[in-house]
Order: C-alpha cells, then sequence, then structure tokens
C-alpha cells in the first residue's frame, strides 16, 4: 500500500463520514496500480494511532511510540481486501487484542458492523464480514476501518495492541495478515503552581471573594487539572457562591473546582469563591493536581492566605421609637462596641431626607451591655403624624453606619373619627371622613419612602371610595389634612 492513503485513516477518530469516503477513493486509486494482476485474495491489516489532544491538534504513530500519560489515544488500525476484482474474501475474522482496563472515549465501526471492547480481558470482539470484495470493484466495503478512543493510563507500563485476520478460503500471503504496536507512556513535563487572592481582613458578616489561580509554567501540558480549596473554619452549607461545576463539601470544608482536561504551557485557569466572614481567622488554602507528570517545582502545587475576623464596631442589640405626648422618645442597647465615638440621632418628615437633631456620646470599645435615650422635644407639634428616625453611629476615625429606620406616629386627631376599610384593600377601599367636620380636606396616599402615589380633594362629614389598584403591593401611608387637623392611616394593599 502506498503511503498517501495511510492518513486519511486516521480520519475515523474525527469523522467516520469522511473516512467512509476517504477509504473508498484511496482504496481505488492508491492500489490498483500496486498490485500484482494474479487472481488472488489478498488480506492487509494496517496499524496506526493517533494522539488527539483537546486544542485539535495531533501526532500519529504507525509503528512503536510513545504518547503523554492520560492524553487521548485513537488507535484506528483497518483491514483492507487487497486482492484483484474476481477475488473477493469470504468469512472474513478480525480480531484485535488491547490492553485490558482502559478507559474508552468512543468506540465505532462502519457500516453498521458491531464492535465492543471487553475491559476485563482486552479483547475487542468484531462481527465477521460475509464477504469483503476487492478494492478494485469500488465498493467501500472492501475495508473495514474501526476507530477506538481511550485514555493514555498514568501508570509506567507499555500499551501493546495486536490484531489478526483470517478467511475462507485462505488468504496465498498471509505475511500481513496480522499487525501489532506498542505505545510507551511518557510524563509531560509542567510545572502547575497554585496562587491566592483574597482579603487580608473583613468585617464579621462581610462577603469575602477568594480567587484561585492554576498557571502551568512548565514547557509541556498537563492533563486532567484539578484545582481544589479548604476553608478553615467551615462555612455553612448553602452560604458559598460557587463557579458553574464547582461542588462544596460543608462537612470537610472542601470546594472542588472542575477539572481541566488539559492545561498548556502558560495557560491560567480561575476559580473564584466567595461567602459570609465567619467570626474567626479564616485560613484558605489551595492545591492543584493532575496526572502524573514531571513537575518542575512541586512545592509551588500549594498556596494558602489567612483572613483577621474584624468585629463590628458596634452590635446594636435593640433600637425603639415612641411618642409620649407631643415628643419622640429613642432608646437604644448595644450588645458591645468597638471604638464607637457617638451616636448622632437623625430625624425625617418623609423618610427620605434625614437631619441631625441630637447626639450622643458612644463609649469608645466596651464588652458590656450600654443603655441610651433621647427625647426629641416637640416633634410631634411639627405637623406630621408620621415621624422617621435612625442613628448615625461614627467610628473614631469617622467610619459611619446607620442603624435601621424607626416611625413614631402622632395624631392630632381621633382615629375614631376617620375610618379606613377594607384594610387590607384588595383593589378599593373606602375613606369614612363621616366623623370630621364638613370642608375640604387633602387626601395624600405615600409610599413608605415618603414617594406621593396618590392625591385627593374630598369633602368631610361624607364616606368616599378610593382606587388603589395602581399601586403595587405593600404598605402605604394615607394622610389626611384639613380643618380639624391632621392624621395619618395606615393602608396595605393586597
Amino acid at each position: 500500500m502506498k503511503e498517501s492513503f495511510i492518513p486519511q485513516l486516521a480520519l475515523f477518530g474525527c469523522s467516520g463520514q469522511r473516512l467512509f469516503v476517504a477509504l473508498t477513493v484511496g482504496l481505488l486509486l492508491n492500489l490498483a496500480l500496486s498490485l500484482p494482476a494474479v487472481a488472488q485474495q489478498n488480506l492487509t491489516m494496517f496499524f496506526r494511532a493517533q494522539i488527539v489532544y483537546p486544542n485539535g491538534s495531533s501526532t500519529y504513530i504507525s509503528s512503536d511510540g510513545s504518547a503523554y500519560r492520560c492524553s487521548v489515544v485513537n488507535f484506528v488500525p483497518v483491514v483492507v481486501n487487497n486482492g484483484t476484482p474476481s477475488s473477493p474474501a469470504y468469512n472474513v475474522t478480525i480480531s484485535y487484542q488491547m490492553p485490558p482496563g482502559l478507559i474508552i472515549k468512543s468506540i465505532g465501526r462502519l457500516y453498521g458492523r458491531s464492535i465492543s471492547y471487553n475491559p476485563t480481558t482486552g479483547v475487542v470482539t468484531l462481527s465477521p464480514i460475509s464477504v469483503m470484495p476487492s478494492s478494485f470493484t469500488n465498493d467501500p466495503q472492501s475495508g473495514d476501518p474501526i476507530g477506538i478512543e481511550f485514555y493514555m493510563p498514568s501508570g509506567n507500563a507499555p500499551l501493546t495492541f495486536t490484531g489478526s485476520v483470517s478467511s475462507f478460503p485462505a488468504d496465498p500471503t498471509p505475511g500481513d495478515n496480522s499487525g501489532t504496536l506498542t505505545i510507551y507512556p511518557y510524563s509531560p513535563t509542567a510545572d502547575l503552581r497554585t496562587t491566592l487572592a483574597g482579603p487580608t481582613s473583613a468585617t464579621v458578616g462581610q462577603t469575602v471573594t477568594y480567587t484561585h489561580t492554576t498557571t502551568n509554567n512548565g514547557p509541556e501540558p498537563a492533563f486532567n487539572v484539578q484545582p481544589t480549596l479548604t476553608l478553615t473554619p467551615r462555612p455553612a452549607a448553602g452560604t458559598v457562591t460557587l463557579p458553574t461545576g464547582a461542588t462544596y463539601d460543608a462537612a470537610t470544608g472542601v470546594v472542588v473546582f472542575p477539572s481541566t482536561q488539559q492545561q498548556n504551557p502558560s495557560g491560567v485557569v480561575n476559580n473564584t469563591i466567595s461567602f459570609p466572614m465567619p467570626n474567626a481567622p479564616l485560613t484558605v488554602t489551595g492545591t492543584v493536581g493532575s496526572c502524573d507528570r514531571t513537575d518542575l517545582n512541586a512545592l509551588n502545587n500549594n498556596a494558602a492566605t489567612t483572613t483577621t475576623a474584624q468585629p463590628l464596631p458596634v452590635e446594636l442589640a435593640r433600637f425603639e421609637a415612641t411618642a409620649q405626648g407631643g415628643d419622640a422618645v429613642l432608646s437604644w442597647t448595644t450588645a458591645s462596641e468597638l471604638d464607637n465615638d457617638r451616636f448622632e440621632i437623625e430625624r425625617s418628615f418623609d423618610a427620605h431626607s434625614f437631619e441631625r437633631v441630637g447626639s450622643e456620646r458612644g463609649q469608645g470599645s466596651s464588652t458590656r451591655p450600654t443603655d441610651y435615650r433621647f427625647t426629641d422635644a416637640g416633634a410631634g407639634r411639627q405637623g406630621y403624624p408620621l415621624v422617621y428616625y435612625r442613628l448615625r453611629q461614627v467610628d473614631g476615625d469617622g467610619q459611619a453606619s446607620w442603624s435601621p429606620v424607626r416611625v413614631v406616629k402622632f395624631t392630632s386627631l381621633s382615629k375614631a373619627t376617620v375610618g379606613l376599610y377594607p384594610n387590607p384593600a384588595p383593589g378599593r377601599t373606602t375613606l369614612d371622613l363621616t366623623g370630621l367636620p364638613a370642608g375640604a380636606y387633602q387626601v395624600r396616599i405615600l409610599d413608605l419612602t415618603g414617594r406621593e402615589v396618590g392625591m385627593y380633594e374630598l369633602e368631610g362629614a361624607g364616606k368616599h371610595s378610593l382606587s388603589v389598584e395602581g399601586l403595587l403591593p405593600g404598605a402605604y401611608v394615607v394622610r389626611v389634612v384639613g380643618p380639624a387637623g391632621n392624621l395619618a392611616l395606615s393602608l396595605v394593599r393586597d
């Protein structure tokens, strides 16, 4: 067989359809002129293997050769009847022996013929071919190519492949009825390096983010690269945000990232996770492993970083605001304080714009509970039924944080004089002003940010239907202002 036919055999691992065409054309064009004119069958077995890389490149061997451990190998033998046109081969029986225990990626045979691999014995079983015509008949079934893709093992033992073919009547030239091929495992020279990036300190409860970077600084690729992280102490299950394909075991604190089948020289892979900072120093340890390789510097396969937990400046245990006559009384308790300079009391009449109305000196640093109290005198006489308060906590270095907002309700009218029903309201509600004296009243509907979402001019001493269909579900304030004073009512839109 001429050498120009052989490269076409390797196409089987990539596309059976292309091999089908290549086999037919190759057999006819490359063998027709090279065979003797004697009428006889001539079964020939060719061995070849294709070393396939994930990036699409490949290396071919047709005799003994080597392959990277853990790389993909495509074993592509073929049997061809090179006999004269009038000499088909009958009852063609083909057998192959491969090493046992191979991890098969794919296996195939053309023309609907069956094929299987026994991982225990290494035997490849193929169904017999009743008639194999000569390649001179333009019949594509004059050959029997197969393709078996497998992963090169990580051990040291060479892989030997053998095969034979027989027929009836017997082949008059049996010297080419068998084949053998040996592949020797080769450890790539790589240098996998792990680095970690993350904060050196973080406040308890703050979201912390860490990036695990794997780089191959070696001259050759590394296969089945597996990066992992170990978190100490272990975050609770469901609190760790992972990249797609990664897993986290809360029992061990181990994060396993997706493996990379092949990481080429200078290749970089980043994996990022995030979770709330625990109330303790946090150690993150990164590692990377791969299939058998010669690592130029195994010491840089691991990396670790520690994040110091910074306690919250102030742990606010309680914050309340109530109306006492025309005054607003605020009280709060801290469970502990760290470098707390002061509390600034801020007030708003619309839940949006706040102003400072007072200050209370903090305890600096303290691990004991501390009670605070502040009175905003006359807050209820400002003409606003709802007054909003919050605390601005200021550290010694000027850093500030805010507490939740509390609402104090003042009324200059008795709520018994005004009704709002149904409440919660599904679509419409009735505002009952029959308890108010006659006169024009301005009715405004506000959301909890103080934004006006509805406004009406209504008469006292009557009932009025209000549409709330255009409001989003949630809580609102209905403010009634008129000759009899100001009143605020709560409204819930279902």
